[in-house]
C-alpha cells in the first residue's frame, strides 16, 4: 500500500510525502499485558501468556493460576493447605473440623473441647470447662491449672502435705519458719516441715559467655535465635535473628549487667547502671532487690533519665532433659511472680519460660567470668526481655493450656 501526503510547503507546491511500508493490524481492544490478547478473553490479562495454556481447565491460565501456588512454602498447595498461611507441612488437625493446628487460634471460632468457649476465649482450650472457673485468676482454668490456688505449690504437693489445694496460704507461706517459702523447699528438695539452713548457689555455670547461639522455639510465637559474640573487655553484644537491636552484656565479677541497648534503624539507644542481668550467687528464697538508672537517646539526643527496680528469687534447683543429655537447672522468679519464672540450665544459659524452650546451642567458644571484681556497683535490675516473655506467657496460656 502507498499513501500519498500533500505537502503545506508553499515554497515547492509540488513536494509530497510517500509512505509505502505500511502494516495493518485490528485493534483487538485493551491489552493490559501487552501479549496479543485482548483482556476481555485473555485468561490472564495481566501475566504475558500468548499461548493462553489451562491446563486444569479452569479458566484461568497456568501462568496466573493459583491453583498450585504455596504461599507458606509448607510443600503444600494452597488450594488443599489447611493453614494456607501458616507453615504447617504435617497438616496435623486435631478436632478434624479442617482447621489445621497451626492455625486454628487465627481463626478464634474454634470450639476444640466442645464447651461453648471459643479456643480463643476458653481459659482451657483442650479440656471441656462450660463454667470457666479460675481460682487464682491466672488465666487457666482450674480443670487444667496445675495449682489451681496460685500459691507456688502444685496441687498434687499440696494433697500430699494436707492442704486445700483450693485454698492458698499464699506463696510465702513457711510451715516449718526457716526463711524460706514452702513451694520454693518442694522445689530445692528440700523439708517443709524441718527448719533447714541454706547457703548461696553460684549461677555462673548457668549463664556461659562467648561466641554461641541458642535456638528457641515459643509455643504460641514460634522459633527465634539469640546469638552471643565476643567484643573484648567482658563485654559481649546479644541479638535477636528477627530485630533490629541489640544488647551490650558486661561480665564483672558479681554477676552479669545489660550496659547498652541500641536500635540502629530507630536511631534510639538506652545507657544503663547497675542493671544486673545475673547475679553470681543468690541464697535459695532470699528474694533480693536490686535498682538501676537508665539514659533514652533519640537521634543521639539526651530525651531523659529515668530509674527502675525489680526483686529476684532463686526457687528451684533440678534437672532436665535436653536432647537426650540430662542437664542441672535453677529457676528464677522475677517480682514475686510464679508464672514470670525463668529455668536456665548450666552451660546452656536461658532453658525455659512460661511458653518458651531451648531446641538446641551451638558454642563456637567460651569465656571464664571474670575472677576478680572490677569496676561498678553490685546493684542492678532482671533481665527486661525475659519479664516481657513472661507476661506474654500469661496472656497467651489461655489459648494454649491443656
Amino acid at each position: 500500500m502507498e499513501l500519498q501526503v500533500p505537502s503545506n510547503n508553499w515554497n515547492d507546491p509540488d513536494e509530497q510525502i510517500i509512505i509505502d511500508d505500511i502494516e495493518y493490524q485490528i485493534y483487538i481492544g485493551p491489552d493490559w499485558d501487552d501479549d496479543g490478547i485482548s483482556d476481555d478473553t485473555d485468561n490472564c490479562y495481566s501475566t504475558p501468556n500468548p499461548d493462553q495454556i489451562d491446563s486444569d481447565k479452569d479458566g484461568r491460565g497456568d501462568a496466573c493460576d493459583s491453583y498450585f501456588d504455596d504461599w507458606d512454602a509448607d510443600g503444600i498447595a494452597d488450594f488443599v493447605d489447611n493453614c494456607e498461611w501458616d507453615y504447617n507441612p504435617g497438616q496435623s488437625d486435631s478436632d478434624g473440623d479442617g482447621i489445621g493446628d497451626a492455625c486454628e487460634y487465627t481463626y478464634g471460632d474454634n470450639d476444640s473441647d466442645g464447651d461453648g468457649f471459643s479456643d480463643w476465649d476458653d481459659n482451657c482450650p483442650s479440656t471441656a470447662n462450660p463454667e470457666q472457673t479460675d481460682t487464682d485468676r491466672d488465666f487457666l482454668g482450674d480443670l487444667c491449672d496445675d495449682d489451681i490456688d496460685g500459691d507456688g505449690l502444685d496441687n498434687r504437693d499440696e494433697e500430699a502435705l494436707g492442704r486445700d489445694p483450693m485454698k492458698s496460704e499464699g506463696i510465702w507461706y513457711d510451715s516449718d519458719a526457716d526463711g524460706v517459702a514452702d513451694f520454693i523447699e518442694m522445689k530445692i528438695g528440700s523439708s517443709v516441715s524441718d527448719a533447714d539452713t541454706f547457703s548461696s548457689v553460684g549461677l555462673r555455670p548457668y549463664f556461659p559467655l562467648g561466641s554461641l547461639k541458642n535456638s528457641y522455639v515459643n509455643d504460641y510465637y514460634g522459633e527465634y535465635e539469640i546469638t552471643m559474640e565476643t567484643i573484648g573487655n567482658n563485654q559481649y553484644k546479644r541479638w535477636f535473628n528477627d530485630d533490629d537491636c541489640y544488647s551490650i552484656l558486661e561480665a564483672r565479677s558479681d554477676g552479669i549487667y545489660h550496659i547498652e541497648q541500641v536500635c540502629e534503624e530507630s536511631e534510639l539507644r538506652w545507657q544503663f547502671t547497675d542493671k544486673l542481668v545475673m547475679p553470681a550467687e543468690l541464697v535459695p528464697g532470699e528474694p533480693i532487690i536490686i535498682a538501676y538508672s537508665y539514659e533514652r537517646f533519640e537521634d543521639g539526643n539526651l530525651m531523659g533519665i529515668f530509674t527502675d527496680s525489680y526483686n529476684l528469687t532463686l526457687i528451684g534447683r533440678g534437672q532436665a532433659d535436653f536432647n537426650g543429655t540430662t542437664v542441672n537447672t535453677v529457676e528464677l522468679m522475677y517480682d514475686n511472680d510464679v508464672s514470670a519464672s525463668e529455668t536456665y540450665a548450666e552451660g546452656l544459659g536461658f532453658f525455659s519460660a512460661d511458653l518458651v524452650k531451648l531446641q538446641s546451642s551451638e558454642i563456637s567458644s567460651q569465656e571464664e567470668w571474670p575472677s576478680s571484681r572490677n569496676s561498678g556497683s553490685s546493684g542492678g535490675a532482671v533481665n527486661l526481655f525475659w519479664l516481657l516473655l513472661g507476661s506474654l506467657g500469661v496472656m497467651a496460656r489461655r489459648r494454649l493450656a491443656s
